[in-house]
């Protein structure tokens, strides 16, 4: 090779060497670009301008998220990775991964304020219970011997009584009608006075008699028929009151007595629930109970769940659902648990399951079971993209904003 061919070559390598260099200057400039982009949107971001929507978005500069939002009762929440793709934000889900078993024994724990006001709740409602079922026309059902109320159907609706002066085609006859039911008011008053006296005294003897006897269902039908006589006379009365308030205004301070069939069903009530709390005293037992939850998503155990307890004299308590996460049993004198079963579903479509965990009570307590429903937490997403507008990312019609 000669010295010009030398140089020649020389500098033909010099020259692809510089724009090797600054191509991979550009290059590493627009890695560099993106990385602080990415540094940049990293942050806690918060949803703003949609109506009664709440939602937060964390980006972690590891490529990771969280995500959460929330809208009238439904709360939701993912987490996945993020990167940037043609100048937008893309979130890819990632499915939840169970923390531990679907349900899992926590141990046994002291009896607890929350446990004894739900025991208190549940006491109440099957006083309740009781109590309409002694009075089935509460209900307006035609109670039967054996104690099972057969539904009846409620009557039509009465004719609103504010519409009761548009019976009279004149205001001569309205006028009339008027006057009429001013004269007549002080001796209806009286007579309906008296009613009240007296159904309030059928009431009261009603509570002599014992639950599923012929004569009970008996007292029962005839009491709800004369309490539905009570509310057509008091209707009546309603009517005649508003009649006397078209022609003097001071009657209009009627609709405030007590007389009105409200106060007599509500009496009915109470003295119906006065008696079965009478008849039915709660026994001096201790409780034990089983509460089911999720602690981390705050959600509790399906109601239609069952639970069972077992007892060391292998004896076994059945109970038949759940109430805000907790099952109620009984523990008598001298008894002691050895062990509970669970039958629940692990999702919607799966067959019952029972779970079956073994623990030792013989004090009031709570025997803590957790539940972990991670896995049955639909993603609210598979994949997300937010535009980028200055700081914040578009969504919806509103936007997140970094604190």
């Amino acid at each position: 090779m000669n010295v010009t061919n030398f140089f020649s070559a020389f500098n033909r390598f010099a020259f692809a060497l510089r724009r090797s260099v600054i191509v991979s200057g550009i290059f590493m400039l627009f890695i560099s670009a993106a990385s602080a982009q990415s540094d940049d949107l990293a942050g806690h971001y918060y949803l703003s301008g949609v109506t009664e929507v709440g939602s937060e978005l964390l980006l972690k500069r590891d490529g990771s998220f969280e995500w959460a939002m929330s809208y009238g009762a439904i709360d939701q929440q993912n987490q996945g990775t993020w990167k940037l793709q043609d100048g937008k934000l893309v979130l890819t889900s990632k499915a939840l991964k169970p923390r531990r078993p679907f349900l899992s024994l926590k141990g046994v724990e002291p009896w607890s304020d929350d446990a004894a006001s739900q025991l208190k709740y549940l006491q109440e409602s099957a006083r309740d219970e009781k109590a309409y079922a002694f009075c089935p026309f509460l209900h307006g059902q035609i109670a039967v011997a054996g104690g099972k109320p057969k539904e009846q159907a409620e009557p039509a609706a009465a004719a609103a009584t504010s519409a009761a002066m548009s019976d009279y085609p004149n205001l001569a006859a309205a006028n009339k009608a008027g006057k009429l039911a001013v004269a007549r008011l002080p001796a209806e008053l009286s007579a309906f006075h008296a009613l009240r006296i007296k159904t309030k005294a059928e009431i009261n003897a009603f509570q002599a008699e014992s639950q599923d006897s012929e004569s009970w269902a008996k007292a029962s039908n005839a009491l709800m028929a004369k309490l539905k006589s009570y509310r057509s006379a008091e209707e009546a009365l309603r009517k005649m009151i508003v009649q006397a308030i078209a022609i003097d205004d001071k009657y209009r301070d009627l609709f405030d007595i007590d007389d009105l069939h409200p106060t007599i069903w509500q009496y009915a009530t109470f003295s119906c629930a006065k008696s079965v709390q009478a008849k039915s005293k709660e026994p001096n037992i201790a409780y034990v109970a089983i509460y089911v939850d999720d602690p981390e998503n705050s959600v509790r155990i399906a109601k239609n769940s069952k639970a069972q307890v077992k007892f060391s004299d292998g004896s076994v308590q059945n109970m038949t659902g759940f109430d805000s996460g907790y099952a109620m049993a009984t523990l008598q004198a001298g008894q002691s648990i050895t062990g509970i079963s669970i039958a629940s579903k692990e999702s919607r479509n799966d067959p019952i399951k029972h779970f079956d965990f073994a623990v030792k009570v013989d004090h009031q307590s709570v025997i803590h079971v957790l539940m972990d429903v991670t896995a049955l937490i639909p993603i609210p997403f598979e994949t997300l993209t937010l535009p980028i507008k200055g700081n914040g990312l578009l969504y919806e019609g509103g936007i997140y904003k970094k604190q």
